[in-house]
Order: structure tokens, then sequence, then C-alpha cells
């Protein structure tokens, strides 16, 4: 088995307003995390940051990581801006759909990310989001810098339908209601589908909340707990910290079972 990660990280959009802090740290726990816990061999890590985190360079980047074996265990990490938007879907379905910021002010649709993640022939993606998915979104607030919002790129339009960037991921690997094909893999976010994330602060060692929670479990668990454990405790961390923001795990069930952050042969 191969393991191939991709982390995208964005501080800097740019702008006083939009601009958040913690997530390049987030990026260096992830790291961390991936190399000296999981075994992902450095050469097989790619990290996006602030101005590289353009489309181009997402989608360029994405195509390297899905290029895959059955077998092989693949990461896609993000810490930054979550929102929402209207477009058009390849179906030609009208949708206010769920997205990540990139640094070049562009959208990076769920879709996009379905489309790929479901040609690639690997079976094991885990895909930690560490953002918000709610219509305006802040990970700045009380304690930090100010509210830090990313509004809608526009009201949706009457019968637009109000989708969110979980739905890709869910009954992962099979098609859904309406017979499209979900994306592979398991998703591991911050947050519920409405949910915002709050700003880092000296509680959470200039992390994001969330990151900050796993790798505590991490730290005192070990890295040999399945995926649901570690969302499991990460929620009590929160809770147990003051927040209210309720992490998502959502996806193939054999893959929440698996110790996904330790090395493939433990």
């Amino acid at each position: 088995m191969n393991q191939k990660a991709l982390i995208v990280a964005i501080d800097d959009y740019g702008s006083s307003h939009f601009n958040l802090h913690g997530c390049l740290n987030d990026a260096r726990e992830w790291k961390r995390v991936l190399t000296e816990l999981a075994g992902v061999p450095c050469a097989n890590i790619r990290e996006l940051l602030d101005k590289d985190a353009t489309k181009k360079n997402v989608l360029a980047d994405l195509r390297w990581l899905f290029d895959a074996e059955p077998a092989d265990r693949l990461y896609f990490v993000f810490s930054g801006h979550g929102s929402w938007g209207v477009h058009r879907t390849d179906d030609g379905n009208v949708v206010a759909d769920e997205c990540l910021l990139l640094t070049d002010n562009t959208q990076f649709w769920d879709d996009w990310l379905a489309t790929k993640s479901r040609e690639s022939a690997a079976e094991r993606q885990i895909f930690v989001i560490d953002a918000c998915y709610s219509g305006g979104m802040d990970k700045d607030g009380p304690g930090g810098q100010g509210s830090k919002s990313v509004p809608p790129s526009a009201p949706p339009p009457q019968g637009a339908a109000r989708k969110h960037f979980g739905d890709s991921f869910a009954g992962a690997g099979k098609a859904d209601e309406a017979g499209e094909q979900t994306i592979k893999g398991v998703l591991f976010a911050a947050t519920s589908e409405d949910e915002t994330s709050p700003p880092p602060s000296e509680e959470t060692e200039n992390l994001s909340p969330f990151t900050f929670a796993v790798i505590r479990v991490l730290k005192a668990q070990g890295n040999k707990l399945p995926l649901k454990a570690i969302h499991a405790g990460a929620a009590n961390v929160l809770e147990e910290t003051g927040f209210t923001q309720q992490p998502t795990l959502k996806g193939a069930p054999a893959l929440m079972c698996e110790a996904v952050f330790a090395p493939p042969d433990q």
C-alpha cells in the first residue's frame, strides 16, 4: 500500500477583513501526524500554503494525489475558509452549493472534489476539512481579531436546491437518492453542516479548535484508534473546552473503523 497526502492551508486571503490565523499551524500539525504517526513519506506529501493555494494548483495536485492504486491510502487536508454560493452542476442543475475558498478568490465546489475522487482507483480516501460550512462563516470572533465573515456569492435563485459540502460523502461509494455517484472515502470535518468554526486561541495552542481536539486525542490515546473513536474523542474535547461545534464523520463505514493515522502495517 502506498500513501500520499495533499495539505492545503490559507491564512492570507489578501485582505485584513478575511485573513485568518492558525491555518498554517494546522497544516504543520497535520503534516506531523501524517509523517510521524501515519508513516506517510515526506516525499509523498505536497503542501499548498497561502498564495500557492490557487484553483489551478489545487486541481493539478489533486490529479497527482488521486493517481493511485486501489489499495493506496490518500489524505486531503484543508484548513481555511468555507462558504457556499450558487453554481450550475455538470448535470445542469442550479444549486446553492458548499465550497472551499482558495487564495485566488475562487470557490472550490464540493462536486469538483467528488468528481476527482470518483475517478481515482484508490478506495481509502480520507478528507480532513477544518473550515466553516454555513452561508457565512468566521474563523475569527471573540478573542480573535473580530468577526471575519465570508458571505455567499449570491442569494440562491428561486427553485435552487440547497446542498451541503458533506452531502457528497453521504453513503460514500454508493449512489445517492438522485442516482448520483457519491465520493469515495470518508469526510472528517470540523463542524456540522450549518455551523461556523471558532478562531484559534492560546487555549487551543493557536490551532483551530477541531485540529487541536484531534491532536489532543492522538497524543493521549495513540494513533491506533479507529477513526470513529478519534471523532468521538475530539467531540468530547471540544465540549470540555467550551466549544459548541459538532465535528462530522461520514462516508465509508469500513474506513471509519480503520486506524487511518497509524501505518498500514500496524
